[in-house]
């Protein structure tokens, strides 16, 4: 009897497999994109612990996905860059030290660098012969470092040095998006997309150091940056496994 269970349950299993195997595949994309930075993380007050002074951003991200018929699993790790309004931010830091001439040189890299590993769902809708609708769902966690800033500056017979330190964010992301596919071979395709992506980072504190020959001051600044996005981008889609039959 308990043979025969086991027979009839590899039977169903086997067949449960081939099935399910007729209808998989493996996604993998490659893809590029740009958006418009949104929220607080936009706002150009330095007083602001939220203010980002962020003007665009742009990056890349790493996809592979797999299908269980028209629903996709995958993972995606995305790296990506906030440039900042330099000029702005400096002028603000200029009179925020009190310097009244032009006796001073800053140097900073004005990015800021983001990397994020997700997981998400995705469902494929068919609109035409090898042209696909894709609407999507991703969350994960992020890290965010802030730029480098270092300067030298003149007042009322002292130098004084500036720097702040880079710090490290961490937190929470999610993105939902839209991909619009063409599969243009049986293992090549093509892919536009838009997308959202919100994020929750933990305050840190900002380690700003102003020394001279004679004074040392460290200050804490307290900073919570949850930057915001919209774009979109462009993906080389490689398939795996069954040929494209949409």
């Amino acid at each position: 009897m308990i043979k025969s269970l086991n027979k009839v349950f590899t039977i169903l299993l086997t067949s449960a497999f081939v099935i399910t195997a007729s209808a998989q595949k493996l996604q993998i994309s490659l893809g590029a994109f740009s958006g418009t930075p949104l929220g607080d993380f936009t706002k150009k007050d330095i007083n602001d612990p939220t203010a980002g002074y962020a003007l665009y951003n742009s990056g890349a991200n790493l996809e592979i996905k797999y299908y269980f018929d028209k629903l996709g699993l995958g993972l995606r790790g995305s790296f990506g860059s906030y440039y900042r309004d330099y000029q702005t931010y400096q002028d603000d830091l200029v009179k925020q030290l009190g310097i009244t001439d032009d006796n001073y040189d800053f140097s900073m890299t004005n990015t800021f660098f983001t990397a994020s590993p997700q997981i998400g769902i995705s469902y494929r809708f068919k609109l035409a012969k090898k042209l696909i609708l894709e609407p999507y769902f991703f969350a994960g966690a992020t890290i965010l470092t802030t730029p480098v800033e270092r300067g030298v500056y003149h007042i009322s017979g002292t130098t004084y040095h500036y720097e702040k330190k880079p710090q490290l964010y961490y937190g929470l992301n999610y993105i939902p998006g839209l991909k619009f596919q063409w599969n243009i071979w049986k293992h090549i395709g093509a892919a536009a997309f838009v997308e959202y992506e919100g994020s929750s980072l933990r305050t840190e504190n900002e380690t700003v150091l102003v020394y001279s020959a004679n004074t040392y001051n460290k200050t804490e600044v307290s900073k919570s940056y949850n930057p915001q996005t919209i774009g979109g981008g462009l993906s080389l889609l490689i398939y795996f496994g069954l040929e494209e039959k949409e």
